[in-house]
C-alpha cells in the first residue's frame, strides 16, 4: 500500500527535528526452520505437510527531543516453502507513532501508523501466524492524526481534550474500510493537588464512517467521585448518559448508567469493587492483588454489556505482533465484526497470575477466561438457552533459571480452548457447537555476547485441533536470533 510508504516517509522526516535528547536503534535478525503437518487449514484427509524457512529481520528505532518524539517498529517476514514453492511470501509489519509538542506539553500532535495481518471470518481457520496458508487472512492499515490540550483551570481543576481522526482499511473486498473520528474531554481536580474528595467529568463522542453501510454516532458522558474515607479506603461512584444502544446511527444522549463501589490498598495488595447497570445489562467490576514473601498474586473479574461497534478498533490492526514466545498468548478473538453488524452481547472477562522470584530464577503462571453471550436479534427466535455464545478459556506457566553470569534458560507451555456456537439459518435456527483447542511448549536459551548484543535459540512445538473448522495441525520449530543494539 503506497500509503505506507507515505506514512512511513513522513514520519521519518522529522527525525533530525530539534536537538535529541536520546535515541536508539536495535537490529534484530532471526532465522526459524519450522515444520507443519496441515499448512493449509484443510480437513485431515486433504492436509499437506511442509518445511518453512522464516527469514525475519526487524529494525527498531526510537528517539526523544524538545519537540518530537518518535518509534518505529519495523518487521520484515519471508516465507520458503520446501515442496510447495508456489505459496512461498513476504509480508510487511510496522507500528510507528510519532509525538510533536507545538506548545511545550499543553499543545500536541500525534500521528500513528499500523500495518500488520488480520484474520477475516471467525467461522473460518485462524492463526496468530502467517506460517500456514488459510485464505483467511488480509493486509490491515491503519492511520492516524490527532491534537490534544492540557491545561490548569481555576478551582484545582485541569483539563485534557483530544480529536483524533483515522482511518482502517483492509486488502481483502469482503471487509468494509472505515473512516473515525473521536472527540475526548476531561475535566478533573488537579491530580498535583491532594484533596480527600475528587471528581473527573468526562465526555466521549466516536463517528464511524463505512464504506457501504452508512454512518454509525455514538457518545456517552460520564462524572465520577472518589472520597476518601480513610487511608487506603476510597469510595467510587459513577453516573453518566450514554446513546442509544438500540439506534447506532441516533447519539442523542438517552442511556441513564451507574456504578458504584469501594477501593482499598496498602503496601501488600489492593482490592477494588464495582457494579453499576448500563445499556441492557449489569456492570461488575472486581480486582485484587497481593504480594506474600516474593509471591505476587493478582486476579480481576469483569462483566458489562456491549455492542460490536464498542470494540470494533480493538480488532482492526494491532501493529507488529510480539516475537517472544515465553509471554502469555492473548486468547483468540470472541469473533472479528463484521463493521457496522450492530451486534449487542454481554462480555465477561476473569484473569489471574502469579509470580515468584527466587534466587537467580522466577516461575509465573498466568490463567484467564473469557466469554461473549451474543443476543438474539429480532428476527431470530431463540430460547434462554440458545445464547451464540463465543467463549475461550487460557493458561500459561514458565520459568526461567540463570545458567550462568551471562546466559539464561527458560520453559514455558500453554494451553487455549476456544468453544463457540455457529447460527446455521434455514436450519429451524439452530446452533451447532464448534471447539478450537491449542498447546504450546517451548525451551530457550539466551546468551548475552557483549552488553549491547544478544544471541538466543528456542524450540517450541504447537498442537492445534479443530470440531468443524479445519484446524487440526502440529508445528515445530527451530528459531535464532541475534539482537544489537546501538
Amino acid at each position: 500500500m503506497s500509503q505506507v510508504r507515505i506514512t512511513i516517509v513522513a514520519l521519518l522526516s522529522v527525525v533530525y527535528a530539534g536537538a535529541a535528547f536520546s535515541q536508539g536503534v536495535e537490529l534484530d535478525l532471526g532465522l526459524s526452520e519450522i515444520y507443519s503437518s496441515n499448512i493449509l487449514l484443510v480437513p485431515d484427509d486433504e492436509a499437506v505437510s511442509d518445511f518453512v524457512t522464516r527469514i525475519n529481520p526487524s529494525l527498531s528505532y526510537s528517539k526523544q527531543s524538545q519537540f518530537v518524539d518518535l518509534l518505529v517498529d519495523y518487521d520484515f517476514e519471508a516465507l520458503f516453502y520446501a515442496d510447495n514453492s508456489i505459496l512461498n511470501q513476504n509480508h510487511h509489519q510496522l507500528a510507528a507513532n510519532m509525538l510533536a509538542r507545538l506548545i511545550g506539553d499543553q499543545l500536541t500532535a500525534s500521528a500513528d501508523a499500523i500495518y500488520t495481518q488480520v484474520d477475516v471470518d471467525p467461522l473460518k481457520p485462524q492463526t496468530d501466524s502467517n506460517i500456514n496458508v488459510t485464505g483467511n487472512r488480509t493486509d490491515g492499515l491503519y492511520l492516524g492524526a490527532g491534537l490534544q490540550w492540557l491545561r490548569k483551570l481555576p478551582l484545582k481543576s485541569e483539563i485534557d481534550a483530544s480529536y483524533t481522526y483515522g482511518t482502517i482499511s483492509y486488502d481483502d473486498p469482503g471487509l468494509q474500510e472505515v473512516d473515525t473520528q473521536t472527540i475526548t474531554v476531561s475535566i478533573a481536580s488537579d491530580s498535583t493537588i491532594a484533596s480527600p474528595l475528587t471528581y473527573e467529568f468526562n465526555y466521549n463522542y466516536w463517528f464511524y464512517d463505512y464504506e457501504t453501510t452508512g454512518d454509525i454516532k455514538d457518545q456517552n458522558l460520564a462524572l465520577t467521585l472518589n472520597q476518601e474515607i480513610s487511608y487506603g479506603f476510597d469510595l467510587l461512584g459513577l453516573v453518566g448518559l450514554d446513546s442509544d444502544f438500540s439506534d447506532p446511527e441516533d447519539p442523542e444522549l438517552s442511556e441513564w448508567r451507574w456504578e458504584a463501589g469501594f477501593e482499598t490498598s496498602n503496601d501488600k495488595g489492593h482490592l477494588l469493587v464495582m457494579f453499576g447497570h448500563r445499556y441492557f445489562g449489569n456492570v461488575l467490576r472486581l480486582s485484587a492483588g497481593r504480594e506474600v514473601a516474593g509471591l505476587r498474586f493478582s486476579a480481576s473479574y469483569s462483566e458489562e454489556p456491549g455492542t460490536a461497534e464498542s470494540v470494533f478498533l480493538s480488532k482492526g490492526p494491532v501493529g507488529v505482533p510480539d516475537e517472544d514466545e515465553s509471554a502469555p498468548p492473548e486468547p483468540p478473538p470472541s469473533g472479528t465484526d463484521q463493521p457496522g453488524s450492530g451486534r449487542q452481547f454481554i462480555y465477561k472477562r476473569a484473569d489471574g497470575g502469579m509470580r515468584w522470584e527466587g534466587y537467580n530464577s522466577g516461575l509465573g503462571l498466568v490463567v484467564w477466561w473469557d466469554q461473549r453471550n451474543n443476543l438474539p436479534e429480532d428476527d431470530i427466535a431463540v430460547d434462554d438457552t440458545q445464547s451464540n455464545r463465543d467463549e475461550s478459556f487460557g493458561a500459561w506457566l514458565g520459568y526461567d533459571q540463570a545458567l550462568g553470569e551471562r546466559t539464561t534458560g527458560s520453559l514455558w507451555a500453554s494451553m487455549t480452548l476456544r468453544t463457540f456456537e455457529e447460527l446455521v439459518e434455514g436450519s429451524n435456527d439452530e446452533f451447532f457447537d464448534h471447539e478450537i483447542d491449542t498447546w504450546r511448549i517451548g525451551a530457550g536459551v539466551s546468551y548475552e555476547i557483549g552488553k549491547k548484543t544478544d544471541l538466543a535459540t528456542t524450540l517450541s512445538y504447537l498442537d492445534s485441533s479443530g470440531d468443524g473448522i479445519p484446524d487440526n495441525y502440529d508445528e515445530f520449530q527451530a528459531k535464532i536470533e541475534l539482537k544489537r543494539e546501538f
